[in-house]
């Protein structure tokens, strides 16, 4: 017997009441733990459904959560914009089913609403800082294309953005003047607190870009 294996001897006989002790606690502690784990496992929160291939139930269920809603605006821009990109590579049949389905909670849940696509602002912000000038200026105009295909054609984008720019020379009725400030005070704390200062500067770089490539387009 080495003299390692003469000590551990020694040491157990001398202490083996407490060790008798020792060892229940020491499993017990083990069993607590290892249940412990299992019971987070079971009852924290699951991974959200994967917005390139998930069930859009799923999805639809997620968006509309807590765990969405709470979500840091990072990872709710990289979810949403998964989720665009998917919608515009769908079969003609699953597109239609998609926009029923979230047309319908858009329509009934501003709050899912309004997160939702300033989630997806704020990713758009985010690759577009990241651009070159003329890759920026590429991108403003697929945005604006995708606008006329939803709005009915370019000539009829044209003749609203004429109606409704903001920057106008033309002015603005002191009616449509209040209905805007308002809009923007009841918006505001939501737009802050969903959006870090860091979003919002990249946000109102885009804005600025789309409305002189709007005017550029639309109003030479």
């Amino acid at each position: 017997m080495t003299e390692l294996q003469t000590r551990l001897l020694d040491l157990f006989t001398l202490h083996q009441r407490h060790i008798r002790w020792i060892l229940p606690c020491v499993c017990g502690l083990a069993l607590v733990c290892a249940a412990g784990g299992l019971l987070w496992h079971f009852v924290s929160p699951s991974q959200p459904p994967d917005p390139t291939n998930g069930d859009l139930n799923a999805i639809s269920d997620y968006i509309r959560g807590d765990a969405f809603l709470n979500a840091s605006s990072r990872q709710r821009g990289e979810y949403v914009n998964q989720l665009m990109e998917r919608y515009r590579t769908m079969p003609p049949a699953e597109r239609e089913n998609a926009r029923d389905k979230f047309g319908s909670i858009f329509r009934t849940d501003e709050q899912t609403r309004k997160t939702f696509w300033l989630s997806f602002m704020q990713n758009q912000a985010e690759q577009y800082s990241k651009l070159s000038r003329e890759k920026k200026k590429q991108r403003l105009d697929m945005f604006l294309t995708m606008g006329e295909t939803m709005h009915g054609g370019r000539q009829r984008s044209q003749r609203e953005f004429r109606e409704k720019d903001p920057m106008s020379r033309q002015g603005r009725s002191e009616k449509r003047t209040k209905q805007s400030v308002d809009r923007f005070r009841k918006n505001l704390p939501f737009f802050l607190k969903q959006t870090s200062s860091s979003d919002r500067a990249k946000m109102v770089v885009m804005a600025r870009d789309m409305m002189k490539r709007a005017r550029e387009r639309y109003d030479p």
